[in-house]
C-alpha cells in the first residue's frame, strides 16, 4: 500500500487543479449543463493528469541522478 501512495505522490497530485481548467470551455461555451460535453471533458479530465502523471514519472526516473545534487 505504502508503495502506491508513493506513487500517486510522484504524479504530483498537487498540479492536477490546473487540469480544472478544461472546464472553462464548457462555461464560456455555455454547455455546462449538457451530459455529453460535461462526459468528455471529465475525460479529457482523467485524461491530462494521467498523462502529466506519466511524465512527471518518467522525468523523475531518467533525471535521478541529478534530482539528488538539485533537489
Amino acid at each position: 500500500m505504502q508503495q502506491f501512495i508513493s506513487l500517486i505522490n510522484t504524479t504530483r497530485p498537487r498540479q492536477w487543479v490546473k487540469n480544472i481548467f478544461l472546464f472553462a470551455a464548457l462555461i464560456f461555451d455555455r454547455k455546462l449543463f449538457e451530459l455529453e460535453y460535461v462526459i468528455s471533458t471529465i475525460y479529457g479530465f482523467i485524461l491530462f493528469t494521467l498523462i502529466s502523471g506519466a511524465i512527471y514519472i518518467t522525468n523523475d526516473l531518467f533525471d535521478y541522478e541529478n534530482d539528488k545534487i538539485h533537489p
